[in-house]
Order: structure tokens, then C-alpha cells, then sequence
């Protein structure tokens, strides 16, 4: 009976941990493409996309399926592709603004400028067009010029930074330590994944170790000794596997940041020029 128990325990949460690895594809509303954009798996993210473009009949839906592939494309460096593969829309398209933005900035990236000012002329109304273009015309604009804000709604994702930075402004880098979330899992398991956001991986750690040394005290309790150091073993390893995740985890989310800061300054170096 005491090993029907341990079985059915370990299989409920072995499927509590696969739970947690499926979070973020939850989070991102069941769409695979867009839980790899949000893993930065630009190349699978721009097939997926492309897949399911082919596959929708939906006017609206496969403009913005096909504005999201580009997305990926610029953010792999590929302009040649974004020009090329970017829809053809009307500017009564909801996704017209985006679209011409993405595609000036591709052709900007390519050291195309004359081509990069015609894909924002079209979009003179917007006082973030006229600064842009005003820049590329080496032609100073006082800052009072921009100050209307655009709705962040409207902005790809890419520009989420997309905002009036000064010439001398730094971008913090923000960086986790390690070992800091590692020791909080030394104290409690799960409890350095938790304190990072990794809320399935934690509680799940959490239960797992608990629940097996637990049993492990049971076993002991109940002269079944081989059991019991297994189940105790079994615990230590989930308990040291927690606080690896944590510090690996910790890790990888640094590495993320990076990468985002990179871009920020992608963007940054793109729309300013430094003296």
C-alpha cells in the first residue's frame, strides 16, 4: 500500500511539472509561434507564423500573422526579407503604421535611405514620422517637436523602447545574482524559482522534496528502511536539483536581459546620432 502511495504521489506531480515546462505557452494564449517569439526563437517563431498565414483565411488575421513573421525576420537581421515579405496593405489597415515602420527601418538598416524615407512618407501625420525623417535629413529638431506620446499599443514590439531618449542617456543593465536565488532555495526548495517568477517549477520543487521526505520519514517509521533511503535520496536530489535550477535559472534570465539590452541599444543607436 505504502508503495501504491509513493507511485501515485511521484506521478502527480510529474505531471505537475510538466505543467510548469507548458506555463509560459499557456501565458501567451496557446500560440506556439508566439511562445517561441517569447522564448527569442525568432527563425521557428517566423515559420510558425508563416505556417498559419498559409492556413488562415481571414484577411485581417494573415496581415497581422504576416506582419509578425517580418517582426521576427528584422529581429534576426534579415532586412532583404523584411522589404520583401512585409504585406502589401492600404493604409485603412490597422496594421499600415507598423508595417511602414518596420519595413523604413530594414531599409535603413541596409543603408538604403532613400527608400527608407519613402515607406515613412506616407505616414506624415504622426510627429514621431517627422522627427525620424528630420534626423535622416541631418536637420535639427527641437525636443518640444516629439513631446506628443504615442500610444504604446500602436508601437511593433520591437520598438517597445520607442520613446524620447537624450543623446547622453544610459540604459541600465540589470543583472540578478545567482547564487542569492540559489541560497534561497538552499533555505526552502522552489523558493529561489518562485522568487524569479518561476512559480510551476518552484511549487512543484517545492511539493516534490517535501512530499518525498515525507514518505521517507514514513518508511523509516514504518521499519522499511531500504525504502526510506530511497525515498530520502530521492528528496536530496530534488532538493540540490532546486537549487541548480534556481542558480541556472537566474542565469538564463540574465542572459535574456542581455540580449534585450542589446536591442534597446540597437533601437537606441538607430534613431540618435552621438557626436
Amino acid at each position: 500500500m505504502q508503495v501504491r502511495f509513493t507511485i501515485l504521489f511521484l506521478l502527480l506531480f510529474a505531471f505537475a511539472g510538466r505543467y510548469a515546462r507548458a506555463e509560459k505557452l499557456i501565458h501567451t494564449k496557446g500560440s506556439f509561434a508566439e511562445w517561441l517569439y517569447h522564448q527569442k526563437d525568432y527563425y521557428r517563431a517566423m515559420t510558425e507564423f508563416q505556417r498559419k498565414m498559409v492556413e488562415t483565411q481571414n484577411k485581417e488575421q494573415k496581415t497581422y500573422l504576416g506582419l509578425r513573421s517580418v517582426e521576427c525576420a528584422f529581429l534576426l537581421t534579415d532586412f532583404r526579407l523584411v522589404i520583401r515579405d512585409a504585406p502589401n496593405v492600404q493604409k485603412e489597415n490597422p496594421y499600415y503604421e507598423q508595417l511602414q515602420w518596420l519595413k523604413a527601418l530594414a531599409a535603413y538598416r541596409m543603408e538604403k535611405l532613400n527608400q527608407a524615407k519613402n515607406f515613412l512618407t506616407s505616414l506624415n501625420t504622426s510627429p514621431w514620422v517627422k522627427y525620424q525623417l528630420a534626423i535622416w535629413h541631418n536637420i535639427e529638431v527641437p525636443n518640444k517637436l516629439v513631446l506628443p506620446v504615442v500610444p504604446k499599443q500602436k508601437l511593433p514590439p520591437y520598438l517597445t523602447y520607442y520613446k524620447l531618449y537624450q543623446p547622453n542617456e544610459k540604459i541600465a543593465l540589470q543583472q540578478k545574482t545567482p547564487w542569492v536565488y540559489a541560497g534561497l532555495s538552499m533555505l526552502l526548495p522552489g523558493l529561489g524559482q518562485m522568487a524569479l517568477g518561476e512559480f510551476g517549477d518552484g511549487i512543484s520543487s517545492l511539493f516534490v522534496t517535501g512530499g518525498l521526505a515525507f514518505l521517507s520519514v514514513l518508511s523509516f517509521q514504518s521499519q522499511e528502511t531500504a525504502l526510506g533511503v530511497g525515498l530520502a535520496t530521492l528528496s536530496g536530489l530534488f532538493y540540490a536539483g532546486s537549487v541548480y535550477g534556481a542558480y541556472a535559472e537566474a542565469s538564463r534570465q540574465n542572459y535574456m536581459e542581455k540580449e534585450a539590452y542589446r536591442e534597446k541599444w540597437a533601437s537606441f543607436m538607430l534613431r540618435y546620432k552621438f557626436p
